[in-house]
């Protein structure tokens, strides 16, 4: 989507709404967490004496188990932003594998 609004005629549109900064803040962001994901991704793998798939994937299904619980709740006191939000998380990291 970032590389979308790169094409000239986005960009000549979005200069029109006065919307380049919020682009260039937006690919930061992006960016950002990529780079703050590939090293969390990294610390995960490269933990003395919790490097095997057996101790990752537990240690992922805990997470994911928390994650869960957190949805979970938010979907029962229906808060849609909440729920949207954990929504949009949950596609990125899909995403990603």
């Amino acid at each position: 989507m970032i590389g979308d609004l790169k094409t000239t005629a986005l960009t000549a549109a979005l200069s029109t709404l006065g919307l380049t900064a919020v682009t260039a803040e937006l690919d930061d962001a992006n960016e950002a967490f990529k780079t703050l994901y590939g090293e969390c991704s990294d610390n995960l793998l490269t933990q003395k004496g919790e490097g095997t798939m057996a101790n990752i994937r537990k240690k992922m299904d805990n997470d994911f188990k928390v994650f869960s619980n957190v949805e979970t709740n938010e979907l029962m006191a229906k808060d849609v932003a909440t729920h949207t939000e954990l929504s949009q998380i949950i596609n990125v990291v899909n995403a990603i594998r």
